[in-house]
């Protein structure tokens, strides 16, 4: 093997001991409190017994489905405390929507299954992000 080879084999490994830390993480919610996203049971489940990458793929995909529907039921809620803020509301959510696309899509359009699980964390974090922020605005809390 090239020594170009060898760095590329190492950086990789690095990348997947930090993927799989972070699902050590996410599988056990109380060792890190600071996480940014909180999952799922389900997904921590899923987290603590994949073994491969698309085993972890499919563990991201379940949950970015199921803090996706999280977020529709936020939203909905919203819309409905709040009627005569409808059209604001819809306006900021598809420009955060573009958003949240542009900035996990970058992932996607490269190569490799490491970027593939970069996608679905991203999403996974921006759309639970999102509905903590809606929650807190349904609340009458700032920030």
């Amino acid at each position: 093997m090239t020594v170009a080879r060898h760095l590329v084999m190492l950086i990789a490994g690095v990348v997947l001991a930090a993927h799989c830390f972070a699902r050590e993480a996410a599988a056990n919610p109380r060792a890190d409190r600071s996480h940014p996203a909180p999952t799922s049971r389900e997904f921590a489940r899923c987290a603590k017994h994949a073994k491969g990458m698309r085993a972890m793929q499919h563990c991201d995909s379940q949950e970015v489905d199921f803090q996706q529907r999280q977020l529709d039921r936020a939203f909905a809620h919203l819309i409905a405390t709040r009627p005569g803020d409808r059209e604001r509301l819809e306006v900021g959510q598809a420009a955060w929507s573009q958003r949240k696309d542009a900035k996990c899509m970058v992932f996607s359009r490269r190569r490799g299954s490491l970027n593939s699980l970069k996608a679905m964390d991203c999403f996974r974090e921006e759309i639970a992000k999102r509905r903590r922020e809606l929650t807190k605005f349904a609340r009458g809390e700032r920030g």
